[in-house]
């Protein structure tokens, strides 16, 4: 990477209906300054790809396609494919993030 070169990683995007006015509006200030950015969205292709990767990197015994369940499992969000790869299958998905907890504390 060049010298004076940065990396913002924003975790957010403007158009989510849970991003409030003051996170907006400091997103949209990054989006203003960014001479380039790479803007990948959970139920992507490419963000796929990504996490079924990752799972496989993690733990070798894991198929592409038991790889894809956990992602999907997961709702293709990092931040809950660890849980999942512990978690049996039959465990609601991530979409109700307060039983994913429950779940996740009692294993």
């Amino acid at each position: 990477m060049a010298e004076g070169t940065f990396v913002l990683l924003l975790s957010r995007f403007e158009d989510e209906n849970t991003v409030d006015r003051v996170a907006n509006k400091y997103i949209q200030r990054a989006v203003s300054l960014a001479d380039r950015m790479l803007d990948v969205r959970r139920n992507t292709p490419e963000n796929t790809a990504l996490l079924v990767k990752y799972i496989c990197t993690c733990d070798s015994s894991y198929s592409v396609e038991a790889a894809e369940r956990i992602a999907e499992r997961a709702d293709h969000r990092m931040l809950f494919v660890k849980p999942y790869m512990v978690l049996p299958e039959e465990t609601a998905s991530a979409v109700d993030e307060t039983d994913l907890i429950r779940h996740y504390r009692c294993c």
